[in-house]
């Protein structure tokens, strides 16, 4: 029996990124998610150009680590057809014992402009707050993915959902 799926507008926030730190806000329709994650994973906001970049043109699923410590998420990307599918999975640590039942935070459904370009909007607006990259560095103790980005901006571009 097919599970019921959320369609809903998606909004993404980084913010407060200080320490290794970043605080993400998910808005779903009238719920909000936050949830702060570490730099122990540094090369996370690399993996989510280059998840979101790959949905552009590609079926099946991609997924994007983020660790809260000592609990650790999985931002699942399934796409089929036209539809991509976005779980947030919260699992109690990064060693995943035998018998661990992670707990889904939240799970929607929509067309790539309604669950990818909301992250591209949230990374647009991240850079273009610590536009200098020492200062993104110096705060998330990693530097910001700007060939990756540049690269997802122009694949979003030639198709218009910029």
């Amino acid at each position: 029996m097919p599970r019921f799926l959320q369609m809903a507008r998606l909004r993404v926030e980084f913010a407060h990124i200080e320490h290794g730190w970043v605080q993400i806000r998910f808005w779903v329709e009238e719920n909000e998610y936050e949830m702060q994650f570490s730099y122990v994973y540094r090369e996370v906001f690399t993996h989510l150009c280059a998840a979101l970049l790959a949905l552009l043109d590609e079926k099946g699923e991609r997924v994007v680590f983020w660790m809260e410590e000592p609990e650790e998420y999985e931002m699942r990307f399934s796409k089929t057809s036209e539809i991509i599918e976005l779980q947030m999975w919260r699992f109690d640590s990064h060693r995943r014992g035998l018998g661990e039942k992670p707990c889904l935070r939240f799970e929607i459904a929509g067309d790539y402009a309604e669950i990818c370009v909301p992250f591209w909007r949230a990374l647009k607006t991240l850079r273009s707050l610590y536009s200098r990259d020492e200062e993104f560095e110096a705060r998330w103790r990693a530097p910001f993915p700007d060939r990756e980005f540049a690269l997802l901006t122009e694949a979003l571009r030639a198709r218009r959902l910029t």
